[in-house]
């Protein structure tokens, strides 16, 4: 981020870039705040959104009173993506030069899996991959350390 914003703003001083603050107390903040991380310690990262899109298929009019109607219907495309899949997919280096995919799913207070994302994590896991649950940035940190340091 402050990379991207030197790069923008080559007239500012590197002592004088905004520093990224993060509210890891919700999903979202959590979520940026771990895909900083791991890109920052030589990772790669994105976050995996798996919702569909609405399709908008009114028409808008003004009747000859001056009314507003609408005629049509809004429709619900579903995702294409894989149901259940995990909040973050990253790739990360062991200390021992070992790649390592490995998928992160967010969960913030007593949130907790769907069977789908309990499917996932298995077909995860059966594939040599490592799925985590992080509840917080410090379980995150700990569970970076164990699978770094391998």
């Amino acid at each position: 981020m402050r990379a991207d914003y030197a790069r923008r703003h080559p007239e500012v001083p590197v002592a004088a870039l905004p520093r990224p603050s993060f509210k890891v107390k919700t999903a979202n903040g959590l979520t940026a705040a771990i895909i900083e991380w791991i890109r920052l310690h030589g990772g790669a990262a994105r976050r995996i959104s798996v919702t569909g899109r609405t399709l908008d298929q009114r028409k808008h009019f003004i009747d000859v009173l001056g009314h507003h109607r609408h005629v049509g219907q809004v429709k619900w495309i579903p995702p294409s993506m894989v149901r259940g899949s995990a909040d973050i997919s990253c790739i990360v280096r062991t200390r021992q030069g070992v790649v390592i995919p490995w998928e992160l799913e967010i969960k913030i207070g007593r949130d907790t899996q769907s069977s789908a994302q309990k499917a996932f994590e298995k077909s995860i896991k059966d594939a040599g991959g490592h799925y985590s649950i992080v509840r917080s940035l410090d379980d995150f940190v700990e569970q970076w350390e164990k699978l770094i340091e391998g």
